[in-house]
């Protein structure tokens, strides 16, 4: 190597461990961090959501994109699938902690084993998710029998208490899945956030949960609707009154009154 080649040599070395450094110091530029959680629901769909956290050239998050693709688990096409998204800013899923709510249908059939093809729910969300914060339910779909109450319900209720006039709560919504599982939560100025978790059956028979933040207030306890009741959804309104597994000195019963929407 000539004396020339060798000074090129040198001289290209030092600009190229000063830019390296430089870069890293003060101008580095991080690939995308990408997450990707699966929700699945056996023998009808699959829900991937993809959240890509792309950095500014400080290294600081500005931008996070949440892509959702539902996936078809079944060797024929789906042509209805109506489905609603809750995300939450915790694993605690009141009302509260609620920040996002959507609710979709697959624009066209999803043939055997596809894909959706466009990018469901582009939403930002400015925190990294896990699948505790995600709640997805399927409100219908036409590959097998779909509850008879399922949909989107609001209403209120009264909570009874054997020496004391019953709580109002006048704000609770939720849904009845495909399969039957109840989600709903209240919310109001007056009271604690409330959840009622389930399975309500064809006939209307109902086995599940209450959730309180205030356990004070409205303990949590495991509840079910009358023995021999058989509720049913009659335009559009649905009454439900659910009572204590076992006897307790907090409740007598738990009266809703809810309209499909």
């Amino acid at each position: 190597m000539t004396k020339r080649n060798f000074l090129l040599f040198v001289l290209s070395c030092t600009i190229f461990f000063s830019c390296k450094d430089y870069l890293k110091d003060d101008f580095q530029l991080s690939e995308p961090s990408s997450l990707s959680l699966n929700i699945n629901f056996p023998s009808l769909v699959d829900f991937e959501i993809i959240q890509t956290v792309t950095p500014d050239q400080q290294g600081l998050t500005n931008e996070v994109a949440n892509t959702f693709v539902i996936s078809n688990e079944l060797n024929q096409s789906i042509s209805q699938l109506k489905f609603g998204i809750n995300i939450f800013d915790s694993s605690d899923r009141f009302e509260k902690n609620l920040v996002v709510s959507y609710f979709d249908s697959i624009p066209q059939t999803l043939g055997a084993f596809g894909k959706t093809t466009e990018k469901l729910f582009n939403a930002s969300f400015d925190a990294m998710l896990k699948k505790e914060m995600i709640d997805i339910f399927i409100l219908d779909q036409d590959v097998s029998d779909t509850n008879p109450l399922s949909g989107l319900y609001i209403g209120e209720a009264f909570y009874f208490k054997s020496d004391t006039t019953p709580i109002n709560i006048p704000y609770i919504y939720g849904a009845i899945d495909y399969k039957g599982d109840m989600q709903l939560r209240a919310s109001g100025s007056q009271i604690a956030n409330y959840n009622i978790n389930g399975r309500m059956s064809t006939s209307g028979q109902f086995i599940g949960k209450t959730k309180s933040s205030d356990v004070d207030v409205l303990p949590s306890l495991d509840i079910q609707t009358k023995p021999n009741a058989v509720n049913s959804l009659q335009n559009g309104s649905l009454q439900l009154t659910f009572i204590p597994s076992e006897s307790t000195s907090e409740l007598d019963s738990i009266t809703l009154s809810l309209n499909q929407n």
